[in-house]
């Protein structure tokens, strides 16, 4: 039924919650995340279920969900290494709200893919879920600090570019549309279509548009080498830096002693000119992304650190 039309199949979104399993096989000790209890019987279906696909269509893949401690489970107590083609994980910010602060930003990729190759496991990574939550804090405790309409904006923006720099395959938003769950409960507001409004769009949909607009062709070629966060791309022979600072703003100054002008284009679309007086030009950096294009050559490769290619 699906020969020919699906590349890759998930095995099961985040298995503690699937079915009851982690109360019908639960944890020695309660931990209800951990997989000793419900890994065992999990595994041997994904493996049945990997058989399954495979005798249709050994082309198709299977992912995984990718927990470092899952992970290890799966492969080191059920050996489950043959069976997983990609993994996959949920890198959401719960202590902390900008996106570079999180271990997941930089440092995981490489430690995570020596980890799956000690295991012998492809390293090929899906983010499928992240996303920041525009709910009202009504007072109490909870997990999850809620973000401005224009913070997601910025952070769906900064997530995708950071992630798909530092070793994602794909990333996936979570989610398109809020959900009916109450004005004060977290999970009703992760949307970037707000459904109490006939789906009218937030900041956060423009500037998804607007980032796949600018960026479906570009390849990252190296990290920005001044004072604030970004990257720097070649899409489709044009060269493409995009900056943003982790809150607040500042100016800072670009070195362009070839380049004349260039074209500053924020996350909503919205495109600026500034002239290059005097080999430099001085750019206002905010937590809101910007895209600059129309450098010179030898300028641009002066803006940035390679990108280090891990194999």
């Amino acid at each position: 039924m699906t020969k020919g039309h699906f590349v890759v199949f998930e095995s099961q979104n985040e298995p503690n919650n699937f079915g009851g399993w982690s109360k019908r096989w639960p944890h020695p000790q309660g931990q209800q995340w951990r997989p000793q209890g419900w890994g065992k019987p999990f595994t041997d279906l994904i493996k049945q279920m990997c058989d399954s696909i495979r005798a249709v269509d050994p082309a198709i893949k299977l992912m995984w969900p990718g927990e470092d401690e899952w992970i290890e489970y799966f492969v080191n107590e059920r050996g489950a290494a043959p069976y997983i083609d990609i993994t996959a994980i949920h890198p959401y910010v719960n202590d902390k709200i900008y996106p570079e602060t999180e271990k997941f930003a930089s440092g995981f990729y490489d430690e995570h893919q020596r980890g799956l190759k000690k295991m012998k496991v492809p390293t090929e990574m899906w983010v499928t879920e992240v996303g920041w939550t525009t709910y009202k804090n009504n007072g109490e405790p909870n997990r999850y600090i809620p973000v401005t309409e224009y913070e997601q904006a910025a952070y769906l923006v900064r997530t995708y570019l950071s992630h798909l720099y530092y070793g994602a395959k794909k990333v996936f938003w979570y989610e398109m549309a809020d959900e009916p769950f109450g004005p004060n409960n977290p999970e009703s507001f992760f949307g970037i279509l707000r459904f109490n409004e006939s789906l009218s769009v937030k900041p956060s949909a423009v500037a998804f548009s607007n980032m796949v607009n600018n960026y479906r062709h570009a390849i990252p070629v190296g990290k920005y080498a001044g004072q604030s966060y970004g990257f720097a791309y070649d899409n489709q022979g044009k060269n493409q830096l995009c900056l943003w600072t982790e809150k607040g703003s500042k100016e800072e100054t670009l070195y362009l002693p070839n380049t004349k002008k260039v074209n500053v284009t924020d996350i909503f679309g919205r495109v600026q000119q500034l002239k290059v007086l005097n080999g430099k030009v001085i750019v206002t950096i905010s937590y809101l992304p910007i895209t600059i294009t129309g450098f010179v050559q030898d300028d641009f490769t002066r803006l940035y650190a390679p990108r280090k290619v891990v194999k």
